[in-house]
């Protein structure tokens, strides 16, 4: 029999309980952090289950990894994890409640450094990531997803641009099959006007990312009430609050977009846009010509799905900011003729 484990948490407690595998977890309940209470916080109605803690002493960086239902391709990107050229690193996976085998896969590996969460029920990619900030262990946190690969530079490179930075990223290979594409292009620098770069649209995406904890416990984690674009709402928050970003121009993470890829689902994609421009309502008003280019990127969008209502809706508001602007002129058209 396992003893008992006191888990280093703000307000934790820990409890043991039989595990629905052949280990043994520890359920726990904490209050909810001050950072994370403007958000519906789904994942903290629930409970969270400890399966195996790490036990690597001082980990520099935590790798935060967050799974649902895809063992079949999980493989792939532990084994990228493990392989950094950095060793002193926690890897959180946060199974938010899958079915599959999952928590057997997990169970084969059995290196120090990881430790092994899991949502009682499935809560969302938002809260999913919510709560391995709040578990994981080290000072810096890095973001990385189920289907993805990093070079065994990343993390390394990570908390290097981390010594005097809140936020790195490095670009992105983004394949779509045999397709790829890098992200942000080639010769892209960041500017002193981060704010208003990452409002014309995300440059950052979520593999990519690596930050100080602290600057999350002060503006506080992905919003767990959007159905898409968390990672594009995270960063713009944190622009807005003053965070200092480092940039690594070299592709050393991989998206590999699947048929189940979040990236995929226009609808909630179309929700999660108008839903992050409500929110920063007053950044995007003193914006008007970027405010102008969201609406019509809206109208084409709903137009395509069939939404000609809402299509010429956002039209035409483009148009008020930009009467001249031919793009929502032409979508409002093709809208009211339902095309």
């Amino acid at each position: 029999m396992l003893p008992d484990i006191a888990f280093r948490s703000p307000a934790c407690t820990a409890i043991r309980t039989s595990a629905p595998t052949t280990i043994w977890s520890w359920s726990i309940k904490t209050e909810l952090p001050r950072w994370m209470s403007a958000f519906p916080a789904r994942g903290y109605n629930l409970e969270t289950v400890c399966i195996r803690p790490s036990t690597i002493a001082s980990p520099e960086i935590s790798v935060v990894l967050c799974t649902y239902n895809r063992a079949w391709i999980l493989e792939r990107a532990l084994q990228t994890v493990l392989a950094q050229t950095l060793h002193s690193f926690e890897l959180v996976i946060l199974d938010d409640g899958s079915s599959d085998n999952t928590l057997e896969l997990m169970e084969t590996y059995q290196d120090p450094r990881i430790a092994v969460w899991k949502h009682v029920k499935n809560s969302g990619l938002g809260a999913a990531r919510n709560s391995g900030i709040r578990v994981a262990r080290a000072p810096l946190v890095a973001f990385f997803d189920s289907d993805d690969e990093m070079a065994p530079e990343l993390l390394a490179a990570h908390v290097a641009g981390l010594a005097d930075a809140d936020f790195s990223f490095c670009q992105l290979d983004q394949r779509f099959g045999e397709v790829g594409r890098l992200f942000p292009p080639t010769g892209w620098h960041p500017v002193d006007d981060m704010l208003g770069e990452l409002m014309n649209g995300n440059i950052i995406s979520s593999q990519t990312m690596a930050m100080r904890k602290s600057i999350v416990e002060r503006v506080g984690g992905p919003d767990e009430s959007l159905p898409a674009l968390e990672d594009w709402e995270f960063v713009l928050r944190l622009a807005a609050n003053g965070c200092r970003f480092h940039y690594i121009p070299t592709a050393m993470a991989i998206a590999h977009d699947s048929a189940d890829s979040m990236t995929r689902n226009v609808s909630k994609r179309i929700q999660a846009r108008e839903m992050i421009i409500a929110k920063h309502a007053a950044l995007f008003a003193a914006r008007p010509a970027v405010l102008a280019f969201h609406h019509i990127v809206l109208g084409s969008q709903h137009r395509k799905v069939g939404n000609f209502g809402a299509a010429r809706k956002h039209c035409a508001a483009a148009l008020r900011l930009q009467p001249w602007q031919p793009k929502a002129a032409a979508d409002w058209l093709l809208a009211a003729l339902r095309r």
